[in-house]
């Protein structure tokens, strides 16, 4: 028997020595991964919930307070708000990610946490718009024929600070009787700007971190879920779905929200609302909504 397995070895040739070689490895290699699987499960179904808990909580508050120290430490020549921001969606991510070992209570407040710090930065990004400069004219002599004075043309600005500082953000504007739809693939930026449109169809299939509405007239705007807020100031007459974490509305007037806001909404200044439920649909939408912690 030994002379017979000893002649069929010495039967195979280099190839198949080594193909099957190979294929032994492989196996070795699928058992070795498979009980280390094996071992990492047990290992985690037989740690305590609070290990977990407190892992994130450490976590969560070392990259919080790296970012709140950025923000404190602020230079306005110096300083990126790009970079802090950022931090800051990387610290999203994580929630997102580690949300699902969290009891309620620790989910509100780690949401408080994040959205107090995007206002902050958002506030940063007011401090780097650029200010208008003045200069006192010289004293001269009255001239013989006088020019009359042109009559300066005030320069129309937005109403809401945020939006006027997010100046370097993708924008969806100035659209008449238009219909513009984005997928998922199509967003070159998570936060949007959709401003001074009328009469149009904007719709944007995909997760997007904050979007900025502002003087839209007559619009249908269908918005995928929003990890954190929506600001919406001055849209008349509109249909407007929104999924956020937050939704601000402010001067608006005559136009239905199809909403689901995961905290309470903010209204002021407004006149002939009228609200439902969130009713935009599209192929990935369920997929996207688990991913942005809804």
């Amino acid at each position: 028997m030994y002379k017979a397995n000893q002649m069929q070895s010495s039967s195979l040739t280099a190839e198949e020595k080594k193909k099957k070689f190979e294929e032994q490895y492989l196996q070795h290699e699928s058992l070795l991964h498979k009980k280390a699987v094996e071992k990492r499960e047990r290992q985690e179904k037989s740690k305590d919930p609070k290990e977990g808990m407190l892992h994130i909580k450490k976590e969560f508050d070392l990259q919080h307070q790296g970012i709140r120290e950025q923000i404190t430490a602020f230079d306005k020549t110096t300083g990126s708000v790009a970079k802090v921001s950022q931090d800051l969606e990387i610290l999203h991510q994580f929630y997102l990610d580690s949300n699902f070992a969290l009891n309620s209570y620790d989910k509100q407040q780690y949401k408080e946490q994040l959205q107090k710090l995007s206002g902050d930065i958002q506030s940063l990004a007011l401090l780097l718009k650029p200010k208008k400069k003045f200069k006192f004219s010289e004293n001269r002599k009255k001239k013989e024929v006088t020019q009359p004075k042109e009559t300066p043309i005030p320069e129309k600005k937005p109403e809401n600070p945020a939006v006027s500082a997010m100046f370097n953000i993708e924008s969806i504007q100035q659209k008449v009787g238009e219909t513009i739809t984005l997928s998922k693939s199509e967003l070159i930026q998570s936060t949007y700007k959709i401003i001074d449109n009328s009469e149009s169809s904007i719709s944007i299939s995909g997760p997007l971190e904050t979007v900025y509405l502002y003087n839209n007239k007559d619009c249908t705007i269908n918005l995928g879920p929003v990890r954190s807020s929506v600001f919406v100031e001055k849209c008349d007459n509109c249909t407007i779905n929104l999924m956020a974490q937050q939704i601000r509305i402010h001067n608006s007037s005559g136009s239905t929200f199809l909403i689901y806001s995961a905290s309470k909404s903010i209204i002021e200044n407004c006149t002939a609302l009228s609200f439902g439920q969130y009713a935009y649909s599209y192929p990935a939408l369920e997929e996207d909504v688990q991913a942005s912690g809804f």
